[in-house]
């Protein structure tokens, strides 16, 4: 295959076939004159104000027939030459013909959707074969039967329309109203009913909702009731000591009247009291489960900043109206309901709500303790209704303590399941017994494992997958997932700690811990292999990065870290980008280069990469708005080949084994892009810790790069698996 301008443009726009695209790739990277013609098109084809060709006239030897002729591969060699010589020397045609190219692409790329109805009414119009009533439309060519052709598929390719009517169709109507209307009511009949009910005498800590009979109901407490929980108390084991002398509530001894030795004396002799054993402790009863209710995310003041009482710094953000990141601090303390709050990683902070509940958001780095894989914790709070917290947790860390000498704390606790979106809004109802029990817990995703599909409703598409831990770090709480409740102890008691909730397959446990987990600590030793220079300098950024956000605006504090020499301080300062949603600073520290220094901006790169892949994680979505947004800034096929190396499609087993996946991360250690040539040396070094003594960074001079490029091709030759080698690094 000769290196025309159209097959150039067919390999810029991916319409080439992987064998002759790696042939054209291989020109390209040998051919000075082809790399600036590719530079020169794409800034020609993102110029403005650029004008149009002349209307065909004499002597006008491009018109649209021979722009279509020419993509077509229809003209004649002679008249070949002559159309590309006037591209070459005119940036408008070369605009132009650039241009036509890449809308026949997108527009051919993709095959028409015809509804299966439309195609018998078309039918209906001829006299033929075709008009026969009911004739079933031919068979789907082999690039359509992907296409469902089921009435509803039908309803959607027709907007909607009713191009047919009819009373059955008004009868189905009718129908469904009606059964939606007893759907309904049986919705409301559901929310509405009672919940709760005592515990299962199984030994499980479990405790089964719905409603019981109004005898047991009347032994239920209610934990925001103080006085009526002690009264509630003291009747029942009276009840209790009663039944157990063998008298009724009426005619039994009564404790109150100084029978107290009897009594004694009496279970001494039935074996019932031993003297060893303590005394039994007094019994917490179950919360009643609450129906589920829309978050009221109304402004509204529901807590305030409280400072840490070591020297930690805290760096707690919360969005404004003007939906820029203000941070919160003893001037500022006031938090509000409906606006996403943000501690940026490394950074612990508090939040004492009026409610007695003190709500810690507590961003990690992995430069204390690798897993689980936490950076910054942000949650978004609710105006409390039934609850002492209302609160949603996108991802991180949290830690719940109760504050009140009264009574235990309730907070409902919202998520999304990003495997199962049908499932929309899940949650935990979790009750803080006593003054000093805390809970804590964890949101944590899980790095993509399959392949990046352009369209997010693929049938084959699972999408990505999150975790929940909770765990009981002191006291007791009672923790409530759809309809089973589960009794949680700190480590050391007799009950389970630790419930585990999967977005793929649901909750897990209870679990028992015998102690606390290092990670849980404030101050975690250092796991084995760890570099503690590595990770004191990274404790000495955060905090550096806390001061200069004192006196600064958010954004213009972080720009000013990315931009200094100080390597770990402009690590933090990329993945705090992640942690604000701020794309667009990600895919700028992505490109962020020095004509002089090739390896200045080395390290911002390389965490823009690691934030990136774990940013399209966090949401179900995510890689889709990231994928709109490298398609304004680059080529379709250049955002999706960015896209597939986001993913961590290349660690499977199957493409570790292929010599395919070697091949086509070598080719793109010469790309154009430099995002591209970032994270193909990323997976190569990662895949094959053999090449790890071959210089290369994606800044160097294309020279540079080509000589890496052949020291990688004489380490993997085509067709061939790396040399034998421990198992790939941990992404």
């Amino acid at each position: 295959m000769r290196l025309t301008l159209r097959t150039l443009l067919a390999y810029l726009d991916d319409t080439l076939e992987p064998s002759q695209a790696k042939l054209i790739g291989q020109k390209v990277a040998e051919s000075d004159t082809a790399q600036e013609l590719i530079a020169r098109i794409k800034q020609v084809t993102r110029r403005r104000r650029l004008t149009t060709p002349p209307p065909p006239g004499p002597g006008n030897k491009v018109d649209a027939n021979n722009v279509a002729e020419y993509l077509d591969n229809t003209l004649s060699p002679e008249e070949l030459a002559e159309v590309e010589q006037v591209c070459l020397a005119s940036d408008v045609h070369l605009a132009e013909m650039a241009a036509c190219h890449q809308i026949l692409t997108l527009v051919l790329g993709e095959p028409a959707l015809v509804p299966p109805t439309a195609k018998q009414r078309m039918y209906g119009l001829v006299k033929g074969p075709e008009a026969i009533p009911f004739r079933k439309p031919p068979a789907p060519r082999d690039h359509d039967r992907e296409f469902d052709d089921s009435r509803d598929r039908d309803e959607t390719l027709r907007l909607g329309l009713n191009l047919r009517g009819g009373s059955k169709q008004r009868w189905a109507l009718i129908g469904g109203g009606m059964v939606a209307g007893v759907l309904l009511a049986l919705a409301i009949w559901q929310v509405l009913k009672p919940f709760g009910g005592p515990d299962r005498p199984d030994g499980n800590n479990i405790v089964q909702g719905g409603p019981k009979d109004k005898e047991k109901d009347k032994d239920k407490v209610d934990p925001n009731d103080k006085d009526k929980n002690k009264t509630d108390k003291t009747d029942k084991n009276e009840k209790k000591d009663d039944k157990e002398k063998g008298g009724t509530e009426k005619g039994g001894t009564d404790d109150k009247k100084g029978d107290g030795e009897t009594k004694k004396k009496d279970d001494e002799k039935k074996g019932k009291i031993d003297d060893k054993k303590p005394p039994d402790k007094e019994e917490v009863t179950a919360p009643t489960r609450l129906p589920l209710e829309p978050a009221n995310n109304e402004p509204l003041v529901v807590g305030k900043f409280l400072p840490l009482q070591n020297n930690n710094p805290s760096i707690l953000l919360q969005l404004q109206k003007d939906k820029d990141w203000k941070r919160l601090g003893l001037n500022k303390p006031d938090v509000y309901s409906g606006r996403p709050l943000v501690s940026l990683p490394g950074a612990k902070s508090q939040i004492q709500m009026e409610s007695g509940v003190r709500l810690t958001l507590w961003g990690y780095l992995p430069e204390l303790w690798p897993v689980p894989p936490l950076l910054e914790s942000r949650a978004q709070l609710h105006q409390p209704k039934r609850f002492d917290l209302d609160m949603t947790l996108s991802r991180g860390r949290i830690a719940l303590l109760n504050t009140r000498t009264d009574r235990p704390v309730r907070v409902r606790l919202r998520f999304e399941n990003p495997t199962h979106p049908e499932a929309k809004e899940e949650h935990f109802d979790i009750t803080v017994h006593e003054k000093g029990s805390e809970v804590v817990v964890d949101r944590t995703f899980f790095p993509f494992t399959e392949r990046f599909y352009k369209d997010p409703k693929h049938a084959n598409r699972v999408g990505p997958a999150a975790m929940l831990a909770v765990a009981v770090t002191g006291g007791e709480a009672y923790f409530s997932y759809t309809d089973s409740t589960y009794r949680l102890e700190a480590p050391g008691k007799s009950g389970p700690t630790l419930v585990l909730w999967e977005s793929f397959k649901g909750m897990s446990g209870p679990h028992n811990l015998e102690k606390l987990p290092d990670t849980l600590s404030s101050n975690p030793p250092a796991p084995p292999g760890m570099d503690l220079k590595i990770r004191a300098d990274m404790l000495r950024a955060r905090d550096e990065l806390s001061n200069d956000m004192s006196g600064k605006n958010v954004d213009v504090a972080l720009a000013e870290a990315v931009m200094g020499s100080n390597s770990p301080k402009a690590r933090l300062a990329v993945r705090s980008f992640a942690a604000l949603d701020d794309l667009n600073a990600l895919l700028e520290a992505l490109i962020q280069e020095d004509a002089m220094d090739p390896r200045k901006f080395y390290d911002v790169r390389q965490s823009a990469v690691q934030s990136l892949q774990s940013w399209i994680s966090y949401y179900r979505d995510g890689e889709y708005r990231l994928f709109d947004m490298l398609k304004k800034k680059y080529r379709p096929g250049e955002a999706e080949s960015l896209m597939e190396l986001l993913h961590s499609t290349y660690y499977t087993p199957q493409n570790i084994a292929r010599p395919e996946t070697y091949e086509v991360l070598i080719h793109y250690l010469n790309n154009d892009l430099l995002p591209i040539r970032e994270l193909a040396a990323w997976h190569l070094y990662r895949l094959v810790p053999a090449g790890r003594d071959i210089p290369y960074v994606g800044t160097m001079p294309a020279q540079a790069r080509r000589a890496a490029q052949d020291r990688w091709h004489k380490l993997i030759p085509a067709g061939q698996l790396p040399p034998k080698q421990k198992e790939p690094m941990a992404k």
